[in-house]
């Protein structure tokens, strides 16, 4: 008598990876059929193939949406290809959520890359191959980095939660973060180091506690100051401003929202268009709410702590004035820069248009395209070249000693041919940056620090938002006034 297979061959060489009980357990109530006697009829489908079915299907949907979003000019408002469409049926929030985060998660996934890696042929193997062997030049000055960082107590719960090395993905260790925020928040109510970035006036606050160059702002205000969104609003109009300065731009950004999708940071004319209708009817309706990360896997962790803090308003002057500022997104990972990742190239100051490019510690410049194969990036190429990074890495970094925190993201205002003009602009607890070939293997360098915790945790005695080593602590302690690292109004008031 033939033998015949009615789950299909497919299907047997699935359940041989399952465990002999969970084989007799989906036999045993009819999910799949034992494999023996002439079929006459055909081979029948079980339910556990209709499920497999369905994932793949769900697989190569994500995997198709993931890469129209990442075609050229996909972010492009203005563009009608699909993976414009893509982009902006995903940025206006109409996807529905459980979608969102599966293409986010998926798009950093490890099983992702190696889908590439398979598809994409000899250019994007190469990519990869090339990503990795920055890794492991980059990988023993992480591990002695990682033997002589200190982090605050806070920091020391991520180990708990950090998935292995080799398994860990970028997501995973900021869901891990994020599970470490909420058990402190559980067992120590005043731990909320989260506030660092999910406040962004408190962060403000925080870097000029430390000296740490960062946008001028004209006024904070609070409800846990006692204000409402009215008072917040009058104030703001009213704020001392340089007579110079207030017919110039200025820029607005709500204190409690972090999440990129509420568009809570933007820019008015001049001072007068603070107080139009059309702005005090947007900052009322951001003001009152309790904003939830409906796009990432670590969001229903996040979104209790985040929702926790008092709503604010924040008024800056702008960094360059009427010209788009160059930003750079640095990953520190135990207090060394890893790379800096180009969020807008300059275009204002006549730059190119290009953005996503990384720029590596050793000076180099990578592209990745949508398949994620490598490519030369010239017209970033003056940011290296007018001596910008120097100053860039050195802000991140010590941002993150300031903090002593394990991992975070530091972006950097750039202007073209000033490069001792560099300030902060924010940080992120949880990037959720295009990084790529090197999402995996920062992750790793990430969890393997917690995994070895062979760093020093410290009591700061206060949460990490409110450590204050005084306004000359960068320029003196952590810069130890090297004048290639420090604007000159800096070194003259703190060095000289």
């Amino acid at each position: 008598m033939q033998r015949s297979d009615k789950g299909g061959p497919g299907l047997n060489r699935f359940l041989r990876f399952l465990p002999l009980s969970v084989r007799r357990f989906l036999l045993k109530r009819g999910w799949f059929s034992a494999a023996s006697g002439h079929d006459q009829s055909g081979p029948r489908r079980s339910p556990i193939q209709y499920c497999l079915g369905g994932c793949g299907f769900f697989v190569f949907l994500i995997l198709f949406l993931v890469n129209a979003a990442q075609q050229p000019g996909a972010q492009d408002p203005n563009s009608r290809t699909i993976g414009a469409r893509v982009y902006q049926f995903y940025r206006g929030g109409s996807m529905p959520k459980w979608l969102m985060i599966g293409i986010n998660e998926f798009g950093q996934s490890r099983r992702f890359t190696s889908i590439l890696q398979f598809k994409g042929g000899q250019a994007v193997s190469q990519a990869r191959n090339e990503a990795e062997i920055y890794y492991n030049e980059q990988h023993p000055l992480f591990m002695e980095a990682a033997k002589s960082w200190t982090i605050t107590r806070s920091m020391a719960t991520v180990a708990k939660y950090a998935p292995r090395p080799s398994v860990s993905t970028w997501y995973g260790m900021i869901t891990a973060r994020a599970r470490a925020y909420a058990e402190n928040k559980r067992n120590h109510p005043t731990w909320d180091d989260y506030r660092i970035e999910k406040d962004k006036c408190d962060m403000y606050k925080f870097m000029e506690a430390n000296g740490l160059p960062c946008g001028e702002w004209a006024g904070i205000w609070r409800e846990d100051d006692g204000y409402t969104a009215n008072k917040a609003i009058n104030a703001a109009l009213v704020a001392p401003m340089n007579a110079s300065t207030a017919n110039n731009l200025l820029v607005i950004k709500m204190c409690h929202i972090s999440m990129g999708h509420y568009d809570s940071s933007w820019v008015v004319p001049n001072l007068q268009a603070i107080g139009l209708d059309s702005t005090m009817d947007r900052i009322r309706g951001l003001y009152n709410i309790k904003p939830t990360d409906r796009t990432r896997s670590w969001g229903p962790i996040f979104d209790p702590l985040t929702q926790s803090i008092p709503p604010g308003l924040m008024v800056q002057y702008p960094f360059s004035g009427r010209r788009e500022p160059a930003e750079l997104k640095i990953e520190v990972i135990w207090g060394r820069a890893y790379l800096a990742l180009v969020d807008t190239s300059g275009k204002a100051f006549g730059k190119c248009d290009n953005e996503g490019a990384m720029i590596l510690r050793n000076g180099s410049i990578v592209s990745y395209d949508s398949a994620w194969a490598a490519h030369p990036e010239p017209c970033s190429d003056w940011i290296v070249k007018e001596g910008h990074m120097e100053y860039a890495w050195a802000l991140a970094e010590g941002f993150a000693k300031a903090a002593m925190i394990d991992a975070v993201r530091v972006d950097v205002f750039l202007h073209p041919g000033h490069p001792e003009l560099a300030v902060i602009n924010e940080c992120s607890l949880s990037s959720g940056a295009m990084y790529k070939w090197h999402f995996h293997l920062m992750a790793q360098l990430w969890a393997e620090g917690h995994r070895r915790q062979e760093y020093t945790v410290a009591d700061a005695g206060v949460p990490m938002q409110k450590i204050s080593n005084g306004k000359d602590w960068y320029a003196k302690t952590f810069a130890r006034c090297r004048r290639d690292i420090l604007h000159p109004d800096l070194y003259n008031r703190y060095c000289a």
